[in-house]
C-alpha cells in the first residue's frame, strides 16, 4: 500500500483537530517511495496518533512536519513538531506503557498512545524513537522495512 496515500488520508481525517489550533502539516517526500506491505488499518492507527501528539504538543499557529524518505532498504518517516522539547529521561521512556507527559503540558491521557505505536511498528519489523529537535519541538520518527 501506498504510505503517502495513507498519510495524506490521515491529515486529512484530523484536519478538524489542526484547525481548531490553526496548525498546517508540511508534507515532504525525499526520494522514490516504494508501495509498503502494512497492515493499513494498524499503520493508520501509528499515523493519526503522532499527528494527533505532534498537534496536541505544538503551540497555535504552527506547523507540523511529516517528512517520508527512502532510505535504502527502509522508509523513513518523522513527525517533527513546534512545541516543547523534553528532558532526556522522558524521551528514552516515550515508548514505555503508562507513560505520559501530560503532567507537565496540563492534559489528560493513560500514556498508551505511543506504547501502543511502538508494538504496532515493531509488529511490522520496524523501529521508532523519538529526539529533541534543537530549539524547535520533538521528532518521532519510524522505519518500515519496504
Amino acid at each position: 500500500y501506498s504510505i503517502i496515500k495513507l498519510i495524506k488520508d490521515k491529515c486529512n481525517e484530523v484536519m478538524n483537530v489542526l484547525e481548531r489550533k490553526h496548525q498546517t502539516v508540511e508534507l515532504t517526500i525525499k526520494g522514490k517511495i516504494k508501495d509498503l506491505n502494512i497492515d493499513i488499518k494498524e499503520i493508520g492507527k501509528v499515523i493519526n496518533n503522532l499527528i494527533i501528539n505532534a498537534s496536541e504538543q505544538s503551540r497555535e499557529n504552527s506547523k507540523i512536519k511529516i517528512l517520508i524518505e527512502n532510505c535504502y532498504k527502509k522508509v523513513k518517516i518523522s513527525f517533527i513538531d513546534f512545541g516543547y522539547s523534553l528532558k532526556q529521561e522522558n524521551l528514552d521512556e516515550l515508548f514505555e506503557d503508562y507513560i505520559s507527559c501530560s503532567n507537565k503540558f496540563r492534559k489528560i491521557g493513560f500514556g498508551l498512545e505511543l506504547y501502543n505505536c511502538r508494538k504496532i511498528i515493531e509488529a511490522h519489523n520496524g523501529n521508532i524513537e523519538a529526539n529533541n529537535v534543537d530549539n524547535i519541538g520533538t521528532s518521532i520518527t519510524f522505519w518500515l522495512p519496504i
